[in-house]
């Protein structure tokens, strides 16, 4: 470690574990929403798990899969069906399309968060 190097200030560190948290949270949440709201299908609950791993190997590389600035232009355009649909009616006529839209929705905001924590902003890397 460089003895030179600024301490983290309390700021960051908190930074941090919100966006640590929230995917953490979010695979909960969709996990529990899907597989008993939506469809109680068995091993359902694999899907948002592999996609939560998933989003770890695409962010905390060299050069992510997918650049932040892309995730960030996409995110308010999912997130508006995932909330007309979370509001809807208790009638899943359009079930497989429900667990679509959580499942992208829940990828792009573990990409975002997961995206934030990497960006040189948040301190975790130098720029290259």
């Amino acid at each position: 470690m460089d003895s030179t190097a600024a301490p983290v200030s309390v700021h960051d560190r908190l930074a941090w574990m919100g966006l640590a948290a929230i995917p953490t949270g979010l695979v909960i949440a969709v996990t529990s929403y899907i597989s008993t709201d939506v469809a109680a299908a068995p091993f359902l609950w694999i899907v948002p798990l592999a996609l939560y791993l998933l989003t770890f190997v695409a962010t905390f590389r060299d050069r992510p899969w997918i650049s932040q600035a892309t995730v960030i232009r996409f995110v308010p355009i999912l997130v508006a069906p995932l909330s007309i649909g979370l509001l809807g009616s208790g009638d899943k006529v359009f079930w497989l399309a429900v667990v679509g839209v959580n499942l992208v929705a829940f990828l792009l905001l573990a990409l975002l968060c997961h995206g934030e924590l990497v960006s040189p902003a948040a301190g975790a890397r130098p720029a290259h």
